[in-house]
């Protein structure tokens, strides 16, 4: 049983403090200083454990109007508490007071108790400014901003379905979500994204002891990946590409869009490249720039296309472009530069299996550049943990995942190991 009272402490001092006793299970007891004071002893009412309204306590009013917000506060946060099954000691409880008196900023306390949507907001708020501790950087804007989606499709499903709190996240209501994000029509891999970032901040919370459920564990609650036939550019398509008489914005998205399929570069960072990112080693030219999504160091070898790129621009990089505007004049480029090969995509949107043809063209994007890259430096024989030390990817088994070859393509690098000669 959980007892609250508010005493004051006896002293040779007039003024004497405020106290919130809380007794809660067997021989558990916290006692905690408010802030507030009496003027004088006479000026407390033990029976109703506040300050009497009398003239020499000009702030009666206040003060117990502020002692009654707090027993409120407080008892809502230990039942609240009690119902997550995390470990509730003095040292979390003066925590919590300690904020909600504003005697501790929460925005620094990890150790704080907070609820599943609130563990989502402060998690990407958090870790935009710290360094994770897996990583050892801080997260990035599109990291962000997905987090920030997930969040607001869990407080859908709060508000419209049933409300939900770290032990409801079981393989029931894995199922549900499952549901109810089909039924906004959503891709396997957009669902996908959800599952690994609900996951993400229930391991989080648990790691930080904001709950003791572990069914987000389980195998069953996880991921419905699907691979999308994402295209590539061989480097006989890109050279069409670059061969096209091009001038004005399309000539500048062709040009980054070249820029981005020989270095490998994501859109992020190949839209802020400047001089002082074009180095020279012993007559051999690179780029050398921290990534802004994996915060990592990377140098690249600048290859025939891009020094021409450079010398068209006066030894710059192109230029600035928004992504989006770039997109829509690769459609353009593409089939300029007669990409017009048709290509079958096969999505599972809202649980149901969806097959369209694209002309390729339709389907080039600045990420296809990255994509090419990888697949074009893996084909030409360069050894995997080098493209990987250019295209950020940790694990060999990823980078697979990402380049994009066909069985015959592969057998044909493949038979020219020595192994088979």
């Amino acid at each position: 049983m959980a007892t609250i009272s508010f005493k004051i402490r006896s002293g040779r001092k007039e003024q004497k403090p405020i106290y919130l006793i809380f007794s809660y299970g067997r021989g558990n007891e916290l006692r905690y200083s408010t802030g507030w004071k009496v003027q004088n002893e006479k000026n407390w009412d033990k029976a109703k454990q506040r300050v009497k309204n009398v003239v020499s306590e000009p702030r009666s009013m206040p003060i117990n109007e502020e002692i009654n917000k707090l027993e409120v506060f407080f008892l809502d946060k230990y039942f609240e508490l009690k119902k997550s099954n995390i470990e509730i000691t003095n040292n979390s409880l003066r925590n919590e007071l300690d904020i909600y008196l504003k005697k501790k900023k929460s925005k620094k306390n990890l150790s704080s108790y907070r609820s599943l949507l609130e563990c989502y907001e402060f998690y990407y708020d958090h870790f935009a400014k710290n360094p994770l501790p897996t990583t050892k950087s801080s997260l990035s804007e599109g990291t962000v901003k997905s987090y920030k989606t997930s969040m607001k499709l869990i407080r859908q499903f709060n508000d419209e379905e049933y409300a939900i709190n770290y032990d409801r996240i079981t393989l029931s209501f894995y199922y549900d979500y499952l549901e109810f994000l089909r039924g906004k029509n959503y891709s396997n891999n957009y669902i996908s994204k959800q599952i690994k970032n609900l996951k993400t901040i229930m391991n989080f919370a648990w790691e930080h002891k904001y709950h003791n459920n572990l069914e987000f564990k389980l195998k069953a609650f996880t991921k419905i990946p699907e691979q999308v036939n994402h295209i590539y550019l061989n480097q006989e398509e890109i050279s069409k590409i670059n061969a096209l008489s091009l001038d004005g914005n399309i000539g500048l998205a062709r040009d980054l869009f070249i820029l981005a399929a020989n270095t490998g570069l994501r859109v992020s960072d190949f839209n802020r490249l400047t001089e002082s990112n074009i180095k020279d080693y012993r007559g051999k030219k690179y780029i050398e720039i921290e990534t802004r999504k994996t915060k990592s160091m990377v140098t690249i070898p600048i290859n025939s296309m891009v020094k021409d790129i450079l010398e068209k621009y006066g030894g710059h990089p192109p230029g600035y472009m928004v992504e989006q505007k770039i997109n829509l004049y690769l459609k353009t480029i593409g089939s300029r530069a007669g990409l017009k090969e048709k290509v079958k995509i096969k999505k599972t949107i809202g649980g149901k299996t969806d097959i369209k043809e694209y002309s390729k063209y339709d389907l080039i994007t600045c990420h296809t550049a990255r994509r090419s890259f990888c697949t074009n430096a893996y084909k030409s024989g360069m050894p995997t943990l080098d493209i990987m030390a250019i295209s950020g990817h940790k694990t060999e088994r990823s980078f697979y995942n990402y380049i994009k070859i066909g069985d015959l393509e592969r057998l044909e690098k493949i038979s020219e190991h020595p192994f088979f000669n």
